[in-house]
Protein backbone atom coordinates (compact mmCIF):
# COMPACT_ATOMS: atom_id res chain seq x y z
CA UNK A 1 0.00 0.00 0.00
CA UNK A 2 2.61 2.49 0.71
CA UNK A 3 4.41 1.80 -2.50
CA UNK A 4 1.40 2.95 -4.04
CA UNK A 5 1.04 5.85 -2.58
CA UNK A 6 4.33 6.77 -3.65
CA UNK A 7 4.10 5.89 -6.81
CA UNK A 8 1.00 8.69 -6.67
CA UNK A 9 2.36 11.30 -5.62
CA UNK A 10 5.56 10.71 -7.90
CA UNK A 11 3.13 10.80 -10.68
CA UNK A 12 1.47 14.10 -9.18
CA UNK A 13 4.96 15.51 -9.12
CA UNK A 14 5.44 14.54 -12.73
CA UNK A 15 2.04 15.95 -13.66
CA UNK A 16 2.09 19.21 -12.49
CA UNK A 17 6.08 19.42 -13.78
CA UNK A 18 4.37 18.82 -17.34
CA UNK A 19 1.37 20.95 -17.42
CA UNK A 20 2.31 24.47 -17.18
CA UNK A 21 -1.00 25.71 -16.73
CA UNK A 22 -1.36 23.58 -13.76
CA UNK A 23 -3.85 20.93 -12.53
CA UNK A 24 -7.08 21.48 -10.50
CA UNK A 25 -7.63 18.98 -7.64
CA UNK A 26 -10.59 16.96 -9.47
CA UNK A 27 -8.11 16.48 -12.91
CA UNK A 28 -5.36 15.13 -10.45
CA UNK A 29 -8.28 13.25 -8.83
CA UNK A 30 -9.55 11.27 -11.85
CA UNK A 31 -5.98 10.85 -13.69
CA UNK A 32 -4.96 9.21 -10.62
CA UNK A 33 -8.06 7.40 -9.74
CA UNK A 34 -8.49 8.72 -5.94
CA UNK A 35 -10.50 11.05 -4.04
CA UNK A 36 -9.99 14.57 -4.27
CA UNK A 37 -9.30 14.00 -0.17
CA UNK A 38 -6.85 11.84 -1.34
CA UNK A 39 -5.34 14.04 -3.67
CA UNK A 40 -5.38 16.64 -1.10
CA UNK A 41 -3.47 14.73 1.76
CA UNK A 42 -0.89 13.91 -0.89
CA UNK A 43 -0.28 17.38 -1.65
CA UNK A 44 0.10 18.68 1.90
CA UNK A 45 2.38 15.82 2.11
CA UNK A 46 4.12 16.69 -0.45
CA UNK A 47 4.48 20.48 0.05
CA UNK A 48 5.68 19.11 3.50
CA UNK A 49 8.89 17.25 2.08
CA UNK A 50 9.54 20.18 0.42
CA UNK A 51 8.51 20.12 -2.96
CA UNK A 52 7.17 23.69 -4.05
CA UNK A 53 3.99 23.13 -4.84
CA UNK A 54 1.47 25.86 -5.07
CA UNK A 55 -2.06 26.21 -5.53
CA UNK A 56 -2.88 29.06 -7.84
CA UNK A 57 -6.52 31.00 -7.92
CA UNK A 58 -7.77 31.57 -11.69
CA UNK A 59 -10.99 33.56 -11.20
CA UNK A 60 -13.31 32.72 -8.87
CA UNK A 61 -13.51 29.11 -8.17
CA UNK A 62 -10.97 27.64 -10.54
CA UNK A 63 -7.73 26.52 -7.80
CA UNK A 64 -4.97 25.30 -10.11
CA UNK A 65 -1.98 23.20 -8.25
CA UNK A 66 1.21 24.10 -10.04
CA UNK A 67 5.19 23.14 -9.03
CA UNK A 68 6.82 27.08 -8.11
CA UNK A 69 9.82 25.52 -10.39
CA UNK A 70 10.97 22.60 -12.78
CA UNK A 71 12.23 20.07 -10.12
CA UNK A 72 13.06 17.58 -12.57
CA UNK A 73 14.35 19.21 -15.60
CA UNK A 74 17.87 18.20 -14.72
CA UNK A 75 17.05 14.63 -14.68
CA UNK A 76 16.58 13.61 -18.50
CA UNK A 77 20.00 15.05 -18.83
CA UNK A 78 21.62 13.68 -16.09
CA UNK A 79 20.19 10.65 -17.11
CA UNK A 80 21.44 10.96 -20.68
CA UNK A 81 24.87 11.54 -19.52
CA UNK A 82 24.64 8.77 -17.32
CA UNK A 83 24.02 6.31 -20.19
CA UNK A 84 26.32 7.48 -22.00
CA UNK A 85 29.20 7.25 -19.54
CA UNK A 86 28.83 3.98 -18.81
CA UNK A 87 29.55 1.36 -21.41
CA UNK A 88 27.00 -1.43 -22.19
CA UNK A 89 28.92 -4.40 -21.53
CA UNK A 90 29.45 -2.91 -17.76
CA UNK A 91 25.62 -2.98 -17.46
CA UNK A 92 25.21 -6.54 -19.57
CA UNK A 93 28.13 -7.35 -17.01
CA UNK A 94 26.31 -6.39 -13.92
CA UNK A 95 22.51 -7.36 -14.91
CA UNK A 96 24.26 -10.92 -15.37
CA UNK A 97 25.92 -10.71 -12.11
CA UNK A 98 22.67 -9.92 -10.90
CA UNK A 99 20.16 -12.90 -12.71
CA UNK A 100 23.49 -15.32 -11.05
CA UNK A 101 22.87 -14.33 -7.86
CA UNK A 102 19.38 -14.39 -7.83
CA UNK A 103 18.81 -17.53 -9.58
CA UNK A 104 21.72 -18.69 -6.61
CA UNK A 105 19.24 -17.52 -3.64
CA UNK A 106 15.83 -19.34 -5.07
Amino acid sequence: MRNREFIRQWEILRTLDACRLGRTIHELAADTGVSTRTIRRDLAALGEAGFPVYCDEEGEATKRWKLDQRPFRGLEDNASRCSNSVPSTSVDRCSSAWRARRSATT
